[in-house]
């Protein structure tokens, strides 16, 4: 080894650390043990640091870690001394404004993970919760609970709004189908098949209804107020409608 001057301490304790201060015994650092590195104020462990690189940082009686640094793992733990993910926190997050008028708390228990919307940390009054995609609002839950899908204001408990809305219902059943609901761009509503990429049944501006057809009030005009197909007279296409007198 080198030469030059050493200096040596005896292993200690928080109480009486190696290296302190003459009007503050209980205060400064020493080791607890091989290759551990622990400082102490008030007599009470308050940082480690360990062979392996790990920190801990201590809570107010000096026992467990509340803040840990996993050397190996690369990964920060608050709560926990064990932390599974880069960041792993044991308890109650709140995400707040420096004027603490709004804030989002995530508060994991035993029967749910919760997500509260808040105006304020300890505000028990809601403020709608925005979702956004880059910086365009793409969903809301606003205060009353609705949801709005391109909507900041929404009106229903489900309020969509695009230039032509729709919703499908996908079925992932090998012989299921994929069926949706569409408000069309033309004052239409739509119930269509998004299997065959086709609309099986439109009601218009008008109220009427074509079942196979797209434009109902554009046949029979003395009758058009329900149209089923859109083939020729002729077709065996059409809905029959039997009295009480002439059911068989």
């Amino acid at each position: 080894g080198g030469t030059g001057a050493r200096l040596r301490a005896v292993v200690s304790s928080n109480s009486n650390p190696t290296f302190s201060f003459d009007n503050d015994t209980d205060t400064g650092m020493y080791t607890a043990g091989a290759n551990t590195l622990n400082f102490t104020t008030g007599g009470v462990q308050r940082f480690r640091l360990d062979s392996a690189g790990n920190i801990s940082f201590y809570e107010d009686t000096g026992t467990t870690a509340k803040l840990f640094w996993d050397a190996s793992a690369e990964s920060l733990g608050i709560g926990t001394s064990s932390p599974n993910r880069d960041l792993s926190v044991a308890g109650v997050i709140s995400a707040q404004t420096a004027a603490n008028n709004a804030s989002i708390l995530l508060l994991p228990d035993a029967s749910a993970n919760v997500i509260y919307s808040r105006a304020g940390d300890a505000s028990t009054n809601a403020l709608p919760l925005v979702f956004k995609m880059g910086d365009t609002e793409a969903m809301r839950i606003d205060a009353s609970g609705n949801v709005g899908i391109g909507n900041f204001s929404p009106a229903e408990e489900l309020d969509i709004s695009a230039d032509a809305p729709s919703m499908q219902l996908s079925s992932t059943n090998a012989s299921g189908r994929n069926y949706g609901l569409q408000s069309t761009n033309t004052g239409k509503f739509a119930f269509y098949d998004g299997t065959a990429g086709v609309n099986r049944m439109i009601i218009d501006s008008s109220g009427n209804v074509g079942i196979g057809n797209a434009i109902a009030s554009s046949f029979h005009a003395s009758a058009n107020n329900l149209v089923i197909g859109s083939g020729a007279s002729s077709d065996n296409t059409g809905l029959t409608i039997y009295s009480n007198a002439n059911a068989s």
